[in-house]
């Protein structure tokens, strides 16, 4: 039974290490994609960056760091600056395309031959968050318009009422007292009347 475990957990050990098979990014020791001896990784983790570098002899192994990578689309690469994925340094997320981010640039210089770890995931539900986080904003701008235009129409519809209760009280103030015996009380009654109504 012991062996068995044993076993198990050599055959994980090596599937955390190797990868899974399927393609995830590939590595380059020049900042220009362009490499004699590039190394293409599948999903899972890798360790000791530097001296683990295939396809080249031991002499040349001390050179080989990373100087630029590509992410294939739907994959996602975390890069760290220490050996057993401690200190996050970089993460890539490709959602459109092939990501090829090299770190001779200005923006990503302090990465250049200094990723000594990195996980490299593909998931196709990896860019759905960001379209999640796109219509969440498109629904927030939204709410926001609608609350601001609900706040103008009700400054509006304030600001007519006021105009309204000024025009009703000047309307009252420039008709002077009138009574039965006026022969022109009831033109002035209906004015006054018909304006009030309207002002209501």
């Amino acid at each position: 039974v012991k062996m068995d475990i044993i076993l198990h957990i050599y055959i994980f050990s090596i599937i955390v290490q190797t990868g899974t098979g399927e393609q995830c990014a590939i590595l380059y020791d020049n900042g220009d994609s362009k490499d004699a001896h590039p190394w293409t990784i599948q999903e899972g983790n890798r360790n000791d960056i530097k001296n683990t570098w295939p396809g080249v002899e031991d002499s040349e192994e001390e050179d080989k760091e990373i100087s630029s990578i590509q992410v294939k689309e739907g994959c996602q690469l975390t890069g760290y600056s220490q050996q057993n994925f401690i200190n996050q340094a970089l993460l890539i997320k490709s959602c459109s395309g092939i990501s090829d981010r090299s770190l001779v640039e200005s923006e990503w210089s302090e990465h250049d031959n200094n990723i000594q770890s990195l996980k490299c995931f593909c998931s196709d539900s990896l860019c759905d968050s960001n379209t999640v986080h796109t219509v969440a904003i498109a629904v927030g701008v939204t709410i926001v318009i609608m609350a601001l235009g609900v706040a103008v129409g009700v400054g509006l519809v304030v600001g007519i009422k006021k105009k309204k209760e000024v025009q009703k009280e000047a309307s009252v103030d420039i008709n002077p007292e009138y009574g039965p015996d006026d022969e022109e009380y009831g033109e002035k009654h209906n004015k006054i009347v018909d304006n009030n109504e309207y002002y209501d």
